[in-house]
Order: C-alpha cells, then structure tokens, then sequence
C-alpha cells in the first residue's frame, strides 16, 4: 500500500538516465519506486497521463520579490505550479 502512485506519465531522471511511461510510487513522502504500479494499492492516485514527471526543476537566474518591484515575480504563483522547485 502507498500514500500516492503518480500513473501513466513520461518520467524522465537524469540523474538515472531514465526516460520512459512509468509510474512513480510515493510512500511517507518519498519515492520507493519507478515502474509499473498499475495493480498496486494506494489512498491517492494521479494520472499524468501526456505530462512529464520530474525532479524538481531550479531556476539558476530570478527576480523575485514578496514586496513589489518591476522586474520581479511572486515564486510561489510562478514557479511551484510550474515545476521550479528551487530558484
């Protein structure tokens, strides 16, 4: 039994050299597996069908702010709904 199984989704690791449909198993906020969980047991299942599933993505060069400039971005709106974990 797992916490959540992301199914169906291009996952790509390339820190593994890994890019292939597969799905990722999460148990107590980690990732236990990669491959096919399609008859496994979980509480919550995602599908990701026709998306990438990656690591978390880092942004090397950003203008943020909380309190307001011209050139920044709120990260919070900005970057976790895209992926940037890090920035």
């Amino acid at each position: 039994m797992y916490d959540i199984i992301i199914r169906n989704g291009r996952v790509i690791d390339p820190q593994n050299k890994f890019d292939a449909k597969a799905d990722v198993a999460i148990y107590n906020g980690k990732i236990v597996g990669v491959g096919d969980y399609q008859n496994a047991e979980s509480d919550r299942v995602l599908d990701a069908a026709g998306h990438i599933v990656t690591p978390g993505l880092i942004d090397a060069h950003a203008h943020m702010f909380e309190d307001g400039t011209e050139i920044g971005i709120y990260p919070d709106v900005a970057y976790l709904p895209t992926g940037v974990t890090a920035a």
